[in-house]
């Protein structure tokens, strides 16, 4: 069965199963991953994620595809790129093996990849597509399962056919090798690359411009728009089971800067999100997810967010130490903290 590279949004491929790709706790994550669980129904696919535990690098697992044009949605945890030197290669090619093996296990004809770890998990682009093209295409010779492989930007399908030639030789020389009676001639070739095509979203899309195309995304995602900060920050309440005042209050917050916030009358800013992360006791991933609804990310060369992320890996959720620590490395803290304490030091 063919490969087909794909410029499209995985989350309208019809395929009996789509690939979303996971990090080790199976959270609800970003980018593609977002977009996965919000058109999936994302309560929904965090309890049948939750309900597994988790996945290690290298691996997949298997949910249904709810609300998706899929029966299933395999989560496939790709490594984290960090030089190369550290088995990250061998990772990504096991869980695109896994993802594979596991859609044909529950009789799937066919499947749609993203390009796994290229995104937050930092892969190089071209060899993780490099990667993607190879472990695929060495499958789809032996296997009977369409494969289709979804980008979303037009670098990346130009870079899948600038990567064709040298794969599809790489493939024909571990084929030789593996079955040295057989000789791959020019027919076998023609063969291989017709195994192989590349399709854009429709017709009018071949011949658009990048910028086109771009304005045509946008127009769907702003058309159906996910979870926003605010209405995520009242689930996560809701979930807690308190008032939206008790949550406030014991997250040091004003009420006033609270209400505004809540109104979109003004926009959190960092020290507003980092005491409803400790208030919540998040981990780091669904930290991250959390400031990344605010417009927000962590930073390693900001004392503001180096504090947060140790508190948040040491699982240290008391908001006055946070804020005491803040304070000793010159941050300026907000009123409202300034006079807790000052109230606590005339009550002794």
């Amino acid at each position: 069965m063919p490969m087909v590279v794909v410029r499209n949004d995985i989350t309208r491929i019809e395929a009996d199963a789509i690939v979303n790709p996971a990090n080790r706790r199976l959270e609800h994550g970003n980018g593609t991953s977002d977009a996965i669980f919000q058109r999936a129904g994302a309560e929904k696919l965090e309890k049948a994620c939750h309900a597994i535990g988790t996945c290690e690098p290298g691996c997949a697992v298997a949910t249904e595809g709810l609300s998706l044009p899929c029966r299933y949605i395999i989560h496939a945890v790709g490594p984290l790129y960090v030089d190369g030197g550290r088995g990250e290669e061998a990772l990504l090619r096991s869980a695109y093996l896994s993802a594979l093996k596991l859609a044909q296990e529950k009789g799937c004809k066919s499947i749609a990849f993203p390009l796994l770890s290229s995104g937050n998990m930092k892969y190089p682009k071209e060899e993780a597509m490099r990667v993607a093209l190879t472990v695929i295409g060495e499958y789809v010779i032996q296997h009977d399962l369409l494969v289709y492989l979804v980008v979303y930007d037009n670098e990346s399908f130009e870079l899948s056919k600038k990567l064709f030639a040298q794969v599809r030789n790489h493939i024909d020389e571990e084929y030789i090798a593996k079955n040295p009676e057989k000789h791959v001639d020019d027919r076998d070739y023609k063969l291989h690359e017709a195994l192989w095509s590349w399709q854009y979203e429709n017709e009018a899309e071949a011949g658009s411009t990048d910028n086109e195309y771009w304005e045509r995304v946008m127009a769907r995602r702003l058309a159906a728009p996910g979870e926003d900060f605010q209405q995520m920050l009242l689930r996560l309440i809701d979930a807690k089971g308190v008032k939206p005042s008790v949550a406030y209050d014991g997250a040091g917050i004003d009420r006033r800067e609270f209400s505004h916030v809540m109104n979109y009358e003004q926009k959190p800013d960092r020290q507003f999100v980092a005491k409803f992360i400790l208030y919540f006791g998040m981990g780091l991933e669904e930290a991250e997810r959390f400031m990344a609804k605010a417009g927000m990310g962590l930073s390693d060369a900001d004392d503001f967010d180096i504090i947060l992320r140790v508190f948040i890996e040491n699982s240290i959720f008391e908001i006055d130490t946070f804020q005491a620590a803040l304070a000793q490395r010159g941050i300026k803290l907000k009123v409202k903290y300034r006079e807790r304490k000052a109230r606590r030091k005339k009550g002794r």
